[in-house]
């Protein structure tokens, strides 16, 4: 049995209005208000019926709202002008709508469509926090509830192992030598010491900054030592944070490394295309002079704030949001190409 609160709402209101209002000419309507304040749901029927009879819509929302205020399901029910009556719903109700819902799931056909729910995605360069958690629980109990309504689904998880946080912790790990791993420290716990103690020490060593630059540099090209060294630091990283999930059940059909994005050229074929659009231009001027960019053509700018997007940096860099759109493209399958796939070995996951 499929339970749909709105459904059961609207017959409430529907039964209401005929006995308020008589025979009814118009299909009742409730929604989902744009605002909180305005309660769970809300309905316009006494606009539509006051258009209909040339009456005053807020003394017809007063009267519908009168009447169903003896229903069980609100705890309260209010008028707003010019004509709404909005609801806020009684947590019992709630709860068991919730039971009525989970005893009809297994009644769910098989559906044919396979969705993908991409969730978690923390930075691979030092453990995880409490927020991160939150979003990995959000995901999950989505994926969990679309499987067993019958879809097909495939949770992916985006490892950014070539962003600046991740050269943050490489560049600390080599150049604080002073800051040890202790005995039975987890790895990521490790890490975000080195994070922590590298982000201060660039304000003391101004000329790190420019060796993250060279790093971030040497990462587009995937072949190289520096790649390779930072992707295997991303690795370990990602095994305890994965390690983390798995405490609490949470798990994952496909890792999606960023360093293969541009190993297999998923960029380099996203960038072809985006230069077909008329938006995405190479400035000659101005804050983003050399860089690649998507306009915007709805938000002005000023000498201090661009409304444009940059996807490749004047050093040839591209950004988060540049391989971001490629791995998207390859979702749709408008690449023309695909990963190579392994096996992923971690013993508290169960894929």
């Amino acid at each position: 049995m499929v339970f749909d609160i709105i459904e059961i709402v609207t017959t409430h209101v529907a039964k209401a209005g005929s006995r308020v209002f008589g025979s009814l000419k118009a299909p009742v309507r409730v929604e989902v208000p744009t605002a909180k304040e305005h309660g769970d749901l809300s309905t316009n029927l006494a606009l539509i019926v006051a258009k209909q009879r040339n009456e005053n819509p807020m003394q017809l929302a007063e009267k519908l709202a009168a009447e169903l205020r003896n229903e069980m399901a609100f705890e309260k029910v209010v008028v707003a002008a010019p004509g709404f009556v909005n609801f806020f719903l009684k947590p019992a109700f709630l709860l068991s709508s919730l039971k009525k819902l989970v005893s009809g799931l297994d009644s769910f056909p098989k559906q044919k469509q396979k969705i993908v729910i991409e969730h978690t995605n923390v930075n691979p360069n030092k453990a995880m926090h409490i927020g991160h958690l939150r979003n990995a629980v959000l995901g999950d109990v989505i994926n969990r509830v679309l499987r067993r309504a019958g879809f097909t689904t495939e949770v992916q998880y985006y490892v950014d192992d070539t962003g600046v946080q991740v050269v943050d912790t490489f560049l600390g790990l080599k150049e604080l030598k002073d800051v040890k791993r202790q005995d039975g420290e987890k790895y990521d716990h490790f890490c975000w010491r080195v994070y922590t103690e590298i982000n201060e020490t660039y304000e003391e060593q101004p000329k790190l900054l420019q060796k993250r630059a060279l790093i971030l540099q040497e990462l587009e090209e995937p072949a190289s030592a520096t790649a390779k060294s930072v992707h295997a630091m991303a690795v370990d990283v990602l095994r305890d944070h994965l390690w983390t999930m798995g405490q609490f059940s949470i798990d994952y059909d496909l890792l999606v490394w960023e360093s293969h994005i541009v190993a297999m050229h998923f960029w380099g074929k996203a960038f072809e295309l985006l230069k077909k659009s008329k938006d995405f231009i190479k400035e000659t001027k101005g804050k983003n002079a050399g860089c690649w960019v998507i306009k915007n053509p709805t938000e002005q700018g000023d000498a201090d704030h661009s409304p444009d997007k940059v996807i490749v940096k004047s050093d040839g860099t591209v950004t988060y949001t540049g391989k971001d759109i490629a791995y998207h493209l390859w979702k749709y399958d408008l690449l023309g190409a695909d990963f190579l796939y392994a096996p992923w070995s971690n013993a508290q996951q169960e894929k």
